[in-house]
């Protein structure tokens, strides 16, 4: 059998280019010539840009060289001037420009008056100058300038003035402040009389300091610590004065406070006393933090020493003794046993330094200043020979938020003093007055002010709320007699 051939077809082909028409020529051509035509215009435009920007900067330059333009323009006048002039000539003027000193700021002048003596052509290089005035102006503005803040440096270095230095001015403010109020400061010297182990009598002085609050017809009256009161004898001695007797006129062991007296007598001179006037109080709320505060009387230990600070913080309304006080605390050193009185850079009464609160949480190294605003009507009283009533307690006035919560509106009693008359009577921690002696009580200032109202010895009634475990309050009335401070 014959096997069948397949028919095998053999392909030839023949790879050819695409044929390049007339069309394609032509679309060529014009991509070219639109590439052509954007590559030039953006090339037109950046060297416009540099070109711009290099003028610029030549203006920029021009106006800051010492050179003005108008020494340019004078230059080429003499240059114009020079292809007219012989050759001898033309080398006397060249020579005479690079004699010229760059730094001068008349170049224009002197170039114009060189001109004017080689040839009487003025006119060329006169109406050069006058084509650019702005850079004449320019040239003068900028010689001004520099000789008024060369006169300015001559001045100040020859005056030898300095900028006064803050510190400095604190230091001096300090000191006026001492030497001013140095006539108020007196020294208390608490005198007792004790015996040895012989039997034999000795005197044992202590000395506080004290401030003259006040002069009257009859006496001299000095704000002092409560500890002269304890003593037999007070001697006062003045700053720069005599040394006269005194006596205490009344104090309160409570706040540590004592007013004593020096009655007129022939040893305390008459002119002595006129010059004295009491120290005058500050307003307790001019004081703010930062404000410089100056300590005088015995900050040191010593009478007559002074320190100096800042106030750090401000405690508006600080719970103390059936009142709300106004707190100072500031970087200053203080003594309060021996007195320490607290100025501000008027020299006027701010405080008084008190003792440290360990309830106030903060640090030990701050001086703890009541205000004289606080103790105003405390020592209004002890000048005057009388006590001020107390019943024993501390508190602040109830805060929006603790009302919201279910409290009663009123003060806050966070301590009641041992043995105080409040205590005695039966009020507690945590029980909120809300009526003192029939008047409605709110915060610790309308409690301090019916308590300014109020004699020793005399029978009040007090309202409270008090709590119970349920959570309930409920009102208890109170009547006790009130004590001395």
């Amino acid at each position: 059998m014959k096997e069948e051939t397949p028919n095998k077809k053999l392909i030839n082909e023949k790879i050819v280019g695409r044929k390049l028409t007339f069309a394609k020529v032509m679309r060529f051509l014009v991509l070219a010539i639109v590439c052509g035509l954007l590559f030039g215009a953006m090339a037109a435009l950046s060297f416009t840009w540099v070109r711009k920007g290099n003028t610029v900067s030549e203006e920029t330059s021009e106006a800051q060289s010492t050179f003005p333009a108008e020494t340019e323009e004078s230059v080429a006048a003499l240059e114009s001037t020079a292809e007219e002039m012989p050759e001898e000539e033309v080398t006397e003027i060249s020579s005479d420009t690079e004699e010229e000193d760059p730094e001068m700021t008349d170049v224009g002048n002197s170039s114009e008056e060189e001109t004017s003596e080689t040839e009487p052509d003025e006119e060329t290089s006169e109406e050069e100058t006058a084509e650019d005035p702005e850079s004449t102006d320019h040239g003068s503005g900028e010689e001004e300038t520099a000789g008024s803040a060369e006169a300015g440096e001559t001045e100040s270095e020859e005056s030898g003035e300095e900028v006064p230095d803050y510190a400095e001015t604190m230091i001096a403010l300090q000191k006026k402040v001492v030497e001013m109020t140095q006539p108020y400061i007196v020294t208390v010297n608490a005198i007792t009389t004790g015996n040895t182990w012989f039997e034999s009598p000795v005197e044992s002085t202590q000395s506080f300091a004290g401030i003259i609050l006040d002069v009257t017809e009859e006496e001299i009256l000095i704000l002092s610590t409560a500890g002269p009161t304890a003593s037999e004898t007070l001697r006062v001695t003045f700053y720069e004065g005599p040394t006269a007797d005194a006596y205490v006129k009344q104090f309160s062991t409570r706040d540590d406070l004592a007013v004593l007296a020096v009655p007129f007598e022939e040893e305390v001179s008459e002119d002595l006393l006129s010059a004295f006037s009491g120290i005058v109080p500050a307003d307790s709320f001019s004081a703010g933090v930062g404000d410089p505060v100056i300590a005088v009387g015995a900050p040191l230990g010593v009478v007559n020493s002074c320190s100096f600070g800042s106030v750090g913080y401000v405690s508006t309304d600080e719970p103390a003794l059936d009142s709300a006080q106004r707190i100072l605390y500031a970087d200053i050193r203080t003594d309060a046993d021996k007195g320490s009185f607290i100025l501000d850079k008027d020299g006027e009464l701010l405080g008084i330094a008190g003792k440290q609160d360990e309830r106030s949480g903060l640090g030990a190294g701050l001086a703890r200043i009541i205000t004289i605003g606080s103790v105003k009507d405390l020592v209004d009283l002890m000048e005057a020979g009388e006590k001020q009533a107390y019943i024993g307690l501390e508190g602040f006035g109830v805060s929006a938020e603790m009302i919201s919560d279910g409290l009663p509106e009123g003060m806050y009693i966070t301590n009641v003093y041992t043995e105080s008359p409040a205590y005695n009577a039966g009020v507690k921690r945590g029980d909120i007055i809300t009526v003192l002696n029939e008047v409605p009580v709110r915060d610790a200032y309308e409690y301090a002010g019916v308590m300014r109202t109020l004699k020793p010895e005399e029978t009040i009634s007090l309202v409270v709320q008090r709590g119970s475990a349920d959570g309930e309050y409920r009102a208890i009335d109170f009547m006790l007699t009130t004590g001395e401070r």
